[in-house]
């Protein structure tokens, strides 16, 4: 319930000076968010079609962090997957600390974290948004049964 009252605070915005005020607030977090978002339309191009093209129906304003947040969860699903079954558990140790930097604006120097990092703290989004992704993750670890 958590994470679905977040996602709607997320998509209603209350009005435009709110919106560009968000949008200088991305430049600020992240200087080289323009070049950083080109990186991740290309990542998103290759990566996830499907996506990529769905996200042309959303408005500008949106197109950019909902790209750079899909970017960090296809990021993070390639990194866990990448390497042998034993290595998971450190690989989601690593993307546990990428989250928490992301959050306290000390994002890894690439695209993908920089732009996460500036939209999370832009937008304001609820921390058990990105980590109910890695919450699917400890589950498959762990055997549960349960596939994310």
């Amino acid at each position: 319930a958590a994470v679905l009252k977040g996602l709607r605070g997320l998509v209603i915005v209350e009005d435009r000076g709110d919106i560009d005020r968000r949008m200088q607030l991305l430049r600020e977090y992240d200087e080289d968010w323009e070049e950083d978002m080109e990186e991740c339309i290309d990542i998103m191009r290759k990566g996830s079609k499907s996506f990529f093209l769905a996200s042309w129906l959303l408005p500008d304003w949106v197109r950019g962090p909902a790209l750079a947040m899909y970017s960090f969860c296809r990021k993070a699903d390639d990194d866990i997957d990448d390497g042998d079954k034993e290595g998971q558990a450190s690989r989601l140790a690593r993307l546990e600390k990428r989250l928490e930097d992301a959050y306290l604006g000390r994002p890894a120097h690439n695209c993908v974290d920089r732009s996460f990092s500036a939209m999370v703290r832009a937008f304001e989004v609820p921390r058990g948004l990105p980590e109910a992704l890695l919450d699917g993750f400890r589950w498959d670890l762990e055997g549960s049964g349960v596939k994310y």
